[in-house]
């Protein structure tokens, strides 16, 4: 199972910011939000799931892209990174690849699904240099397998 991390913020000088500029997702968006100051910090529950190895998405990430696509349409003027990251099985070259991989293919859904054209998307992999947790059990490596989508203005 792979983790998705949505992280929404914008910087301290941008005054227009509004937390709720997608009113329609308005109530379901707040038991995500986290405000840390100037700060808005989205993290949505549900996961990407990719097989060992694999990064074709499974039709459960449907629901998760939706919701980033929601957000990007309701504010079309956000850039949007997409962060792939691996556990530590297998060599640091292929997991480099495989978060690459990962990465790319929920950026491709995005597109698919129509990402606003205003939105700049970028891709990145960390493989498995950032862990978020130790990789000295499968729950602690299903932790490190996930992609991250990080939003800010």
């Amino acid at each position: 199972t792979i983790h998705i991390l949505i992280l929404m913020y914008k910087k301290a000088e941008e005054t227009a910011f509004k937390p709720f500029d997608f009113k329609p997702m308005e109530d379901e968006a707040k038991q995500y939000i986290q405000m840390e100051g100037e700060t808005m910090k989205i993290r949505f529950a549900e996961k990407f799931s990719f097989e060992t190895g694999a990064f074709e998405l499974k039709p459960e990430a449907d629901s998760i892209l939706a919701n980033v696509i929601r957000i990007l349409n309701y504010n079309p003027g956000l850039k949007c990174r997409i962060e792939g990251h691996t556990d530590n099985v297998g060599s640091a070259k292929d997991n480099q690849v495989l978060a690459q991989n990962r990465a790319e293919a929920v950026a491709n859904a995005l597109k698919a699904l129509g990402l606003p054209e205003t939105v700049k998307v970028s891709v990145q992999s960390f493989g498995l240099s950032k862990p978020i947790a130790p990789n000295t059990s499968e729950a602690g490596r299903a932790q490190n397998r996930r992609v991250d989508v990080v939003m800010e203005w």
